[in-house]
């Protein structure tokens, strides 16, 4: 009797998560919805393409080493497949992310599948879709910080960045190339799409420069900049900016070791770190590449210093908890949540491995949600649509 009550529960389950579905399939009638829809599976196509190619070339590369991905024909590329599950989950959300006032708004969709089975892909599906529609829907009311992508350790932060970072670049290109000449591709605005890492200093800097204070100088960009200089090719060195090559094309942002020109000077070419004024850039060192910066007019589209995030709020911000009580203290970092903008506030808030908010770190985590929540849902704005994912979560 027990096991029929269960396989009731689960059935009835089923049969709601069907019905979801199915309204996400009508919701693709609506003509901006079904165009948000075709470019995000464009840009996944896109990301997947560039990091087939460049797992199989056996990246990272040396300079000039790199594979030319400016003549691929995504389209003719029919080697990558949705997974059900995926397609599945993208179809079960959309209604609740495109209708503010959909009766599952409020609902937290978990996706829920072995480790290594496709989870992430599922919410960068999601998270593409989220980031494309409110450029096509808002036009510039739809740019500033759409999504913010929570984690409870910086580890698994910094490693989440440089997946991400192949994707916000995928949408770059569409945005800048229009590769498939889609007239909707010309609703997504002069504005880059960007991504930011929001951690702690020990990890990433806060300031771009300092000049008063010694350990400040050290922590801040150009401080930390001089460091990997100073150091490469030693056991002392450290990455202090994340990410080692270009998610793009996958040339080296640093080299290996320590090169010299003829005169005893560090090789600049082969560092994407630069640090120019007040302004920081992250560059792809290879000419070939479109995010090569001094030549094609476009740097790498990430945001690892503080100050450069307050300034220009990334289209998708990764962060860690600990990040989020600066909203007390740092009237700037108002802006990644809608205030002092004419932006959207963020719309899309992942929680990624939600089993690690359990015990002491889920209620400490609980607090800053309802305070995000609140200030965003201010001015008469909904709240974000919640997703999850995790692969081991029970009960």
């Amino acid at each position: 009797e027990n096991l029929v009550d269960v396989g009731q529960s689960i059935k009835g389950n089923i049969r709601l998560s069907l019905s979801r579905i199915r309204e996400g399939i009508k919701a693709l009638d609506d003509e901006e919805v079904f165009a948000s829809f075709q470019l995000a599976n464009l840009s996944m196509l896109i990301q997947m393409s560039h990091f087939d190619v460049n797992e199989t070339e056996g990246g990272p590369f040396k300079l000039d080493k790199a594979h030319s991905l400016e003549n691929i024909s995504y389209l003719e590329n029919h080697k990558f497949n949705w997974y059900p599950f995926q397609l599945a989950y993208f179809l079960l959300v959309l209604s609740s992310l495109v209708d503010e006032g959909h009766e599952y708004r409020e609902t937290v969709d978990l996706i829920w599948f072995q480790t290594g089975g496709g989870k992430t892909e599922a919410y960068f599906f999601v998270s593409a879709f989220e980031m494309i529609y409110r450029r096509v829907k808002d036009g510039k009311k739809g740019l500033g910080t759409a999504i913010i992508n929570r984690y409870t350790y910086r580890f698994l932060t910094t490693d989440q960045f440089t997946r991400t970072a192949g994707l916000i670049c995928a949408l770059e290109r569409i945005r800048r190339r229009n590769p498939t000449g889609s007239r909707w591709a010309d609703k997504l605005t002069s504005v880059p799409f960007t991504l930011g890492l929001w951690v702690g200093g020990d990890v990433t800097p806060n300031k771009l420069k300092n000049d008063s204070d010694k350990e400040n100088i050290d922590r801040s960009a150009n401080g930390r900049i001089k460091t990997m200089k100073d150091t490469i090719g030693t056991e002392y060195f450290i990455n202090f900016f994340q990410i080692e090559s270009c998610p793009s094309c996958a040339t080296r942002l640093f080299p290996e070791t320590d090169e010299r020109d003829d005169n005893n000077e560090i090789k600049e070419a082969l560092w994407g770190f630069r640090l120019k004024g007040r302004n920081f850039h992250v560059v792809c060192p290879s000419h070939d590449c479109l995010f090569h910066g001094p030549d094609q007019g476009t740097d790498l589209p990430l945001l690892m210093v503080d100050e450069s995030i307050y300034q220009d709020p990334p289209t998708f911000l990764i962060g860690t908890i600990d990040k989020f009580a600066n909203l007390a203290w740092q009237q700037a970092s108002g802006k990644l949540i809608g205030q002092d903008t004419k932006t959207l506030p963020p719309s899309l808030i992942i929680q990624d491995e939600l089993h690690l908010i359990s015990g002491s770190l889920g209620t400490l985590a609980a607090i800053y949600e309802s305070a995000v929540d609140t200030v965003i849902s201010q001015n008469g704005q909904k709240k974000p649509k919640y997703i999850a994912a995790t692969a081991t979560i029970r009960n």
